[in-house]
């Protein structure tokens, strides 16, 4: 038997194959009472201008975990449940955001690789030309959820994904 046998990954791949850069999509699974006490979703601001985003350029949103939901009595919550009586916005997690944001973008022909950090409370989130500290474009906010979420709506915006 081999002493060097490392461990394999879900899809087969070894730590070495993989290598040891954080993945742009983190898997986790959360309860509603998770979501509803911590900030893994964007704020429903951002949601609607995906949502307006995405129906004015014709973008069919992935299903998500969790929605924005207007009740019955016309309370605004997060709920995994995306039929609502009234208003039902997707409100994706963060793992659903990497999914959807490319790990590079081209710019005038140059590759901008994703990058997201957070320094002190503040996430940021940019694509910027590797080996060289030019950032192309970079948003900040609160939450990871919220700065991942501003990428991905100037995105859309400007044309530059034009699918989720």
């Amino acid at each position: 038997m081999d002493s060097k046998i490392q461990p394999q990954h879900k899809d087969g791949s070894t730590l070495s194959q993989r290598g040891r850069l954080r993945p742009l999509v983190r898997r986790r699974k959360y309860n509603k009472t998770t979501i509803m006490n911590t900030k893994h979703i964007p704020d429903l601001e951002l949601c609607q201008e995906l949502d307006r985003l995405c129906k004015e350029k014709g973008i069919v949103v992935p299903e998500t975990e969790f929605y924005w939901v207007e009740t019955s009595t016309h309370e605004i919550v997060v709920s995994d449940q995306k039929e609502a009586p009234y208003m039902s916005i997707p409100a994706p997690l963060v793992s659903e955001q990497g999914e959807w944001l490319p790990e590079i973008v081209d710019d005038d022909g140059m590759d901008a690789r994703f990058v997201s950090y957070k320094n002190n409370s503040i996430w940021t989130v940019m694509y910027g030309l590797y080996g060289m500290e030019i950032e192309i474009h970079s948003v900040s906010a609160d939450t990871e959820a919220n700065a991942r979420q501003k990428m991905i709506n100037y995105l859309l915006a400007e044309g530059i994904i034009t699918k989720l």
